[in-house]
């Protein structure tokens, strides 16, 4: 077993049932499978055992930062994806939100592109389908990496029991997955559909 810290020294405390939750600006990871209570799981953690920043976990992965790179870790601490990208997402749907360099694109658990890096901003997937910003606006990508809707809006957010919050101007709408419009543009503002 090894204990595990990020660069500012701050150790990691382990929590039932593999749940990661962001403490004072340190991630915390991983747990006993006992069933029994708290312990440590082991850490494949890099040379000098530390990285420099966790994200948030997602789907058995939270993405890792080491020497200015984003990779990702499985959560048991051994490394999944190595650290290649200028930000990172979690997973979320099989795939995750990655910026390579000035664009975003989408990876597999492997860090192998499904979608390559192209547009200017980027989402992760919910519902089935991912948020994305191109020069004409926000849209929708599905699992596929093709557009569901077209882009167009001025803000987009994830998508949650079907319908989706957008805004064109100054006012909100929801949308359904095929782009047509569930609750009209009239809104001074709006957020993830819960209903």
């Amino acid at each position: 077993m090894k204990t595990f810290a990020l660069r500012s020294g701050r150790p990691l405390i382990s929590f039932r049932h593999g749940l990661g939750l962001a403490l004072a600006g340190a991630l915390v990871l991983g747990a006993a499978f006992s069933g029994a209570g708290c312990g440590t799981m082991p850490y494949e953690a890099p040379p000098d055992g530390v990285w420099d920043d966790l994200g948030e976990p997602g789907e058995g992965l939270a993405a890792a930062l080491r020497g200015g790179r984003w990779g990702y870790v499985k959560l048991g601490g051994a490394l999944a994806v190595l650290p290649q990208f200028a930000e990172a997402l979690p997973f979320s749907e099989g795939r995750a939100a990655v910026r390579l360099t000035e664009r975003w694109g989408y990876v597999d658990r492997a860090g192998k592109y499904l979608v390559k890096p192209r547009f200017a901003e980027a989402r992760s997937y919910s519902d089935g389908l991912a948020a994305v910003k191109t020069g004409e606006g926000w849209g929708y990508l599905d699992l596929a990496g093709e557009f569901a809707v077209e882009p167009g809006y001025d803000e987009a957010l994830p998508f949650s029991e079907g319908l989706a919050a957008v805004r064109l101007g100054s006012r909100w709408g929801y949308i359904r997955k095929d782009g047509s419009v569930a609750v009209r543009f009239a809104l001074k503002a709006a957020g993830r559909f819960s209903g």
